[in-house]
């Protein structure tokens, strides 16, 4: 609670970035807790908000409540890029939880496949892919090789980079 209230304040950014990445490197429920909870509360500091964001990509054990909340902020065209960095974070979650938890790994996978289409629309297939390269999961496998196909370099290159996470 009273790491909360200090992130809540908005007083000296370098340290509450620390403390995101404290929180991150602490993993516990609680810890994720007050990360989602920074997350979600747009009257914090959009560089706090994005601090505890990545704080998720340490090696941890994401409770359900992290993979919700991760799936809820999911958006394509949201400007401050919270919305597309958390399907990186969900791929992360989904290759924590492959060898621990594989079934909730595989629907984690499945949810970031659901918004292939959202992403494709929206422009920003490289966080897409980048999730899916993060996951590392092999149901992705069809999905990703029509991209290796793409006009557009960039767009292979992610393919060949997510595929190349996959074992």
């Amino acid at each position: 609670e009273k790491i909360q209230a200090l992130l809540q304040s908005g007083t000296n950014l370098e340290l509450l970035e620390m403390l995101t990445s404290a929180l991150g490197n602490a993993g516990t429920p609680a810890a994720q807790k007050v990360l989602v909870e920074t997350i979600a509360d747009g009257n914090i500091d959009l560089r706090i908000r994005t601090s505890a964001l990545v704080s998720f990509a340490p090696p941890m054990t994401p409770s359900p409540e992290a993979e919700t909340a991760m799936r809820a902020l999911v958006n394509p065209k949201d400007e401050n890029n919270l919305g597309t960095n958390s399907l990186f974070i969900l791929g992360v979650m989904a290759n924590r939880l492959g060898t621990s938890d594989p079934e909730r790994s595989a629907e984690i996978v499945q949810d970031i496949l659901s918004h292939e289409q959202a992403f494709r629309d929206a422009n920003q297939t490289h966080f897409f892919l980048g999730a899916l390269a993060n996951a590392g999961h092999p149901s992705a496998y069809e999905v990703i090789i029509p991209y290796l196909d793409s006009p557009d370099s960039h767009t292979r290159v992610d393919a060949v980079s997510a595929l190349g996470r996959m074992p």
